[in-house]
């Protein structure tokens, strides 16, 4: 015997969406057809599931009793005029994509962007509900940095600015009495140049990264319904329509680690790691058990093929300004997005 919990698909989700009920049901075993997986989908999650065109997936949960559905669709999406839900496979029919024409100016079709900081609430934003708003990156030269820099700025983990690019995310104006007047003044710094005004002994701790990385952790988190390699495999190192949000946070945790002097302590875990055994677990040793706990960032080494097999999606299509939509800015903390 087995008890299950019945799932909705209400007819306002994507095909293969479904809805967790409160209803559950003691079933014998035999019953049972087959076990398939339903990704839980969290849309402020930073390491969410890679979802596909015939992956299942539950964002929300319903009652019964009623039919309301928890959270309200789109009821934290986007700006308070907008609210429209995000419906990642639009034409999609038991588990298959109809070839749909994209029409980029389509609100179907729009790009998403995410501010990661956390006191940003986890929200999703439509590129041209933003421009339409107002809440544009100014491209001219009124910041040190450019809009790159700005972006790696924007730290995951943290309701600050990352201190090694904060200066560069200020405004001219405001650094100016305090700040070397070769720092301030110019056009704005694109990241190899901002690199160069940090003292040897940070920037050059980068230098074991794959340039592929900090590349990704430059850009944007975006998302789109039926992402361009959403056709093939997005296990297979393609964006999936759940967005650049895994990649770019997990290359902006690895800049951040390296930038801090972690790279080295991470070296040292990892080779006591190894020299662990059987007979005396990682985890039997209290003081290493407590330097993994205590990482600062993530406990992981950059590995380079990763990166590697991403370099063609440092710049997908998507990530591109459409048209005349111009770059955005984060309507709650003003960060580049």
């Amino acid at each position: 015997m087995r008890c299950l919990r019945w799932f909705s698909n209400p007819q306002s989700f994507s095909t293969l969406e479904r809805a967790i009920s409160d209803q559950s049901d003691i079933l014998g075993a035999g019953c049972l057809k087959e076990v398939t997986r339903c990704h839980r989908y969290r849309e402020e999650d930073l390491n969410p599931p890679d979802i596909g065109p015939n992956d299942y997936f539950q964002r929300y949960s319903v009652d019964f009793e009623n039919g309301d559905i928890s959270p309200e669709p789109g009821a934290f999406t986007c700006l308070p005029q907008c609210s429209r839900p995000y419906n990642p496979f639009p034409g999609a029919k038991k588990g298959r994509l109809r070839k749909v024409k994209v029409d980029e100016f389509n609100p179907i079709w729009d790009v998403m962007h995410f501010c990661p900081r956390p006191q940003c609430n986890g929200r999703w934003y439509h590129r041209s509900c933003l421009a339409q708003a107002g809440y544009r990156d100014n491209e001219s030269s009124v910041y040190v940095g450019d809009r790159r820099v700005r972006l790696l700025a924007a730290d995951p983990d943290s309701e600050d600015l990352h201190p090694t690019f904060v200066d560069f995310a200020t405004l001219r104006s405001d650094l100016e009495d305090s700040h070397d007047v070769d720092q301030v003044q110019g056009p704005s710094k694109p990241l190899p140049s901002a690199l160069d005004f940090l003292p040897t002994s940070i920037s050059r701790r980068l230098c074991h990264l794959p340039a592929e990385l900090v590349t990704i952790a430059a850009q944007p988190i975006v998302r789109r319904a039926l992402a361009p390699h959403s056709y093939s495999d997005c296990r297979s190192g393609v964006f999936s329509t759940v967005g650049t949000m895994k990649e770019v946070v997990l290359a902006r945790r690895l800049v951040y680690q390296a930038l801090e002097g972690e790279h080295e302590r991470l070296e040292q875990l990892c080779s006591r790691l190894l020299q662990s055994s059987a007979d005396a677990p990682y985890w039997a040793d209290s003081d290493l058990r407590d330097d993994v706990r205590d990482t600062i960032r993530v406990f992981a080494s950059p590995r380079k093929k990763y990166w590697q097999d991403r370099a063609s999606l440092s710049e997908p299509d998507f990530l591109r300004d459409v048209g005349q939509c111009p770059s955005t800015v984060c309507p709650q903390c003003g960060s580049a997005i």
